[in-house]
């Protein structure tokens, strides 16, 4: 069996795609769990809206910031069904409540992994999922808050649970790309032996 040889003085190299350019950066675990998190956030933001809309509490509860005539409605309007866990379920303000507080939580983590995402890599794939994501929440956040304010027409409804659907898809492919780049992270900590280097680690 025949070996290949090279000509004297020729060596065999191998290029380096621009793309693999992330090779030489290490993710921020943060980075990844902030991902995950906004995932699991929409998918119990789109149930919390199923709830709204089967309750009809967006015809009931109309104002924006204001709910109920307050920014928190008190705790005896919020928990007055017994057993208390049914207030969660059945009660129209309580719903609601829950529906516009995860708004402002998940917008608020979607902005923060934005610029987590934009410091740690300008202009890289994973930036620009990450600001996109928090466009689309923050337009689904308006959307939502014209529905209530408008007297839930029709129209931006089904705008508005059409666009969460956009969200969700985008949050999904966002996380498990996210999640994929960890195998880069290994390759780049590798050596040519193929050993792990000990002076690269992950970043908490």
């Amino acid at each position: 069996m025949s070996s290949l040889r090279l000509p004297a003085g020729c060596q065999l190299r191998t290029s380096t795609p621009r793309s693999v350019k992330q090779l030489l950066l290490v993710m921020p675990r943060r980075l990844l769990w902030s991902a995950c998190a906004l995932l699991v956030l929409v998918i119990v933001q789109i149930y919390l809206g199923a709830l709204v809309a089967g309750l009809r509490a967006g015809l009931i509860y109309n104002t924006w910031p204001l709910i109920d005539g307050s920014l928190i409605p008190s705790a005896a309007s919020l928990l007055f069904d017994q057993p208390l866990w049914r207030n969660f379920f059945e009660n129209a303000l309580t719903v609601q409540f829950d529906h516009r507080m995860m708004a402002y939580g998940l917008c608020a983590l979607a902005l923060a992994h934005a610029i987590d995402a934009h410091r740690h890599g300008r202009g890289e794939p994973l930036a620009t999922r990450a600001g996109f994501l928090a466009v689309a929440l923050l337009a689904q956040a308006g959307i939502g808050v014209m529905t209530l304010t408008h007297g839930v027409p029709i129209e931006i409804a089904l705008l508005h649970q059409a666009l969460a659907l956009a969200v969700l898809t985008g949050a999904a492919l966002h996380a498990a790309r996210t999640l994929s780049t960890p195998q880069l992270n290994r390759l780049a900590k590798m050596r040519p032996d193929g050993n792990i280097r000990s002076d690269v680690r992950d970043i908490a």
